[in-house]
């Protein structure tokens, strides 16, 4: 019938709508998670410039844009982009969390 039919496309739109949230939230924790990798890979490596390039080659790859800036010989601000993609047409988000490696 009709109302079985509306009934289940309100349901419907409603679980979509009540996953995006859950979506971004995981989309952001795994970027900053990655962040976090990358800070703790550039002071583990003592500011290594291979271990820098090696991971704005990986953070490419993995769809983040990966920004490292020497501050002082000591001092790097790191910049990591990423895109929030949800299942939405033209919808289209980024990101950015940025601190410095020491």
């Amino acid at each position: 019938s009709l109302y079985v039919l509306l009934t289940t496309i309100v349901l419907s739109i409603c679980f979509f709508a009540s996953t995006l949230p859950v979506s971004m939230a995981i989309q952001k924790s795994n970027a900053l998670e990655y962040y976090s990798f990358v800070v703790d890979e550039i002071e583990d490596s003592h500011m290594n410039k291979e271990v820098m390039e090696k991971c704005i080659s990986e953070a490419k790859d993995k769809g983040y844009q990966l920004e490292i800036e020497e501050k002082n010989n000591s001092c790097y601000l790191v910049t990591l982009t990423y895109e929030i993609k949800l299942p939405i047409p033209g919808y289209k988000n980024t990101g950015t969390h940025y601190g410095y490696a020491r």
